[in-house]
């Protein structure tokens, strides 16, 4: 049995200093954002782990109102989808103001820590 070449454990603390890790399968040379154990195109346990920009646009996002109790206080808050500079998309929050947020709008990849848990969360990117 093959073992995980990048955890979630590894992902997030990577995301804590400054890297956004994912991983790209030496069969097929797809590109798989967040980690998982084997290709989700050709099921290949053969990967590699590669560092992403963290750059991308917004493909699609919704802004939660009512939120699950662990996340109640932060509502309302977005969440969406972030296709990324090098071709795969990616949930995550989305942490800007939510009357300046848009479709396709640029933005780069961040972290947060709720109840010492890190989660991916995207911020304007203020360079593109």
């Amino acid at each position: 049995m093959s073992e995980f070449k990048l955890t979630h454990d590894k992902f997030a603390e990577a995301l804590k200093g400054g890297k956004l890790l994912g991983l790209r399968c030496e069969s097929c040379g797809a590109l798989i954002i967040p980690p998982k154990k084997v290709c989700p195109t050709c099921k290949s346990e053969k990967l590699e782990v590669k560092e992403y920009s963290g750059r991308g646009a917004v493909d699609i996002f919704t802004v939660i109102r009512v939120a699950p109790t662990k996340f109640a206080q932060s509502a309302p808050f977005a969440i969406g989808i972030v296709k990324l500079d090098e071709g795969p998309r990616i949930m995550g929050r989305i942490a800007i103001g939510l009357d300046k947020i848009s479709e396709g709008q640029k933005v780069k990849a961040s972290y947060m820590e709720t109840d010492g848990e890190v989660g991916l969360v995207f911020v304007e990117d203020a360079g593109a």
